[in-house]
């Protein structure tokens, strides 16, 4: 029984951290995608 809790714990654990990964990629590449953006609209009303 104490091995299938600390096995689900672990998962649950190692999903976590995945999770948090995944979100601190998100917001570093959220600004990155804005200042690209901006910087697109920029160039685009100065060449037209």
């Amino acid at each position: 029984m104490s091995s299938i809790a600390r096995t689900s714990r672990h998962e649950r654990a190692m999903r976590f951290l995945s999770g948090l990964r995944y979100g601190d990629f998100v917001m570093k590449s959220i600004p990155v995608m804005a200042v690209a953006f901006i910087l697109y609209v920029i160039l685009q009303g100065t060449f037209w």
